[in-house]
């Protein structure tokens, strides 16, 4: 009754307590396959106990997790269990090439005939009475004893023409990040997708994608895209990352260790990197940036930073999910305006008691000049708290305040320019400091922001370095 139990007792070796990951992806599995993900009109998909009647079941899911994290894995298991359960299930399998999506084929039929070497193992028949059908075992379709077919495998591109299925498996049909970033190779998969895999998915079917992400529009992007519009979409996303930033955990240590993690981060394309490890694909559709000026060293810029002071800005947050965010950095004139040379970040969403201690200690360590904080929703409080903190403590930092009454999104949007031309980040920003990285360079022009702190603060800070800049106010 338990797809999880199931892969603990067969692959004991894999399937452990200590890696929780694989147990949600199993839950998941079964939850989605026995129609346990539903939802009521209006309201968004939700996992239940037991299968509901009168509401609407998912039947797409979206399986998003980094590699060598088990996800090939567990749906060979999840197939195997399920072909246990219900011997007239039809699975269609998919993946980048013939030879891949033939192999995992194979596992699968070679784990419902596996014979039993050792008492204390478990295999499949100590479970299930199934049996594969003697004359239909080939590699890329075979059926169970009585059936007709209940497997077949394809490569991307493969003919699948007039084979029907209950579940489509999509199980990350790109094979490399040259492929990845090739526009024909993506519209490729996609119309294949659209042309040929979704015409097989019998009436009620379910389609489970997985894969790891890649930058620009995947098949899951693409997924995504064809659904924005709608308020209720008809899939069910299971996000998990290598690394939770805010938590300071890796998914499992076991499979990734956080050295390694950033051994990876050092060798890897920061957007590969961010899509394949974090689920982050950070597409240019509907971004408000495009692209960031960046020094690799300051002594590429000795004179200007010899000359110049060391100022800062300070979008402030209290309470709540937004992000407390300081900048601070070199600021000198140039021939078409003023530049600023971006020497540290101080980025956090903890409470104010948490923080504004080590804020402190922050300017000091850097010797910052001057710092000006948006007093906005207590943020003159704060201010008067640094200010006195640094006569306290024989600090240099003048610090002032500022009410801010303009549209904070149309404010960013109209010096958006301002901040990709004035501002000059270290080369190696993102991985210095990758949660404002991420909510600076994925703000959208047009729509939801969850977070804004990130590119307000850079506002803030090109406004006064451009002599007022473009404010709206509204």
């Amino acid at each position: 009754m338990s797809f999880w139990w199931y892969c603990k007792l067969t692959s004991p070796d894999f399937y452990m307590d200590t890696r929780p990951h694989l147990k949600k992806l199993c839950d998941t599995l079964q939850a989605f396959h026995e129609h346990r993900i539903v939802r009521e009109e209006g309201i968004s998909w939700m996992i239940v106990g037991h299968r509901a009647i009168g509401v609407e079941y998912c039947r797409q899911l979206y399986v998003m997790m980094p590699p060598r994290h088990g996800k090939t894995r567990t749906l060979t298991k999840f197939c195997e269990w399920v072909l246990g359960k219900e011997n007239t299930h039809k699975f269609m399998y998919t993946a980048y090439n013939d030879e891949t999506a033939s192999d995992t084929s194979r596992f699968i039929r070679d784990g419902l005939s596996a014979e039993k070497t050792d008492t204390s193992e478990y295999i499949f028949n100590d479970f299930f009475d199934e049996e594969l059908q003697r004359d239909n075992k080939a590699i890329s379709k075979w059926a169970l004893k009585g059936q007709y077919f209940n497997f077949i495998s394809a490569g991307k591109g493969g003919s699948v023409t007039g084979k029907g299925c209950d579940t489509l498996i999509i199980d990350d049909p790109v094979k490399s990040a040259e492929e990845a970033l090739n526009d024909n190779e993506s519209k490729k998969t996609w119309k294949w997708f659209t042309d040929t895999l979704i015409s097989r998915l019998e009436e009620g079917g379910a389609m489970i994608v997985n894969h790891t992400r890649w930058p620009r529009r995947d098949l899951i992007q693409r997924l995504i895209d064809k659904y924005s519009d709608k308020s209720l979409k008809p899939y069910y996303s299971l996000v998990m990352q290598a690394y939770d930033i805010v938590k300071g955990e890796m998914l499992c240590d076991q499979l990734m260790s956080y050295q390694t993690y950033k051994d990876r981060m050092d060798l890897t394309d920061v957007d590969i990197f961010s899509a394949n490890y974090q689920q982050e694909v950070k597409g240019t559709k509907g971004r408000l940036y495009r692209a960031f000026m960046t020094y690799t060293h300051l002594d590429d810029y000795q004179e200007e930073v010899e000359s110049s002071v060391i100022e800062g800005w300070t979008d402030y947050a209290d309470t709540g999910k937004d992000f407390f965010a300081s900048i601070i950095g070199y600021t000198f004139p140039t021939e078409t305006g003023n530049s600023m040379l971006i020497k540290d970040i101080f980025y956090t969403q903890e409470d104010v008691e948490a923080y504004r201690s080590s804020f402190v200690d922050w300017l000091m360590v850097n010797d910052v000049d001057s710092m000006k904080i948006e007093s906005n929703n207590g943020g003159k409080g704060f201010a008067l708290y640094v200010e006195d903190q640094m006569v306290r403590r024989g600090g240099k930092t003048i610090v002032d305040w500022e009410l801010n009454s303009s549209n904070k999104h149309t404010r960013i949007i109209t010096n958006n320019a301002q901040v990709q031309t004035v501002l000059i980040f270290p080369k190696d920003w993102a991985k210095r400091w990758p949660l404002f990285h991420e909510h600076l360079t994925s703000y959208q022009r047009i729509g939801e922001n969850e977070f804004d702190d990130a590119p307000d603060v850079c506002t803030m800070a090109v406004i006064d370095l451009e002599g007022g800049g473009l404010i709206v106010y509204g």
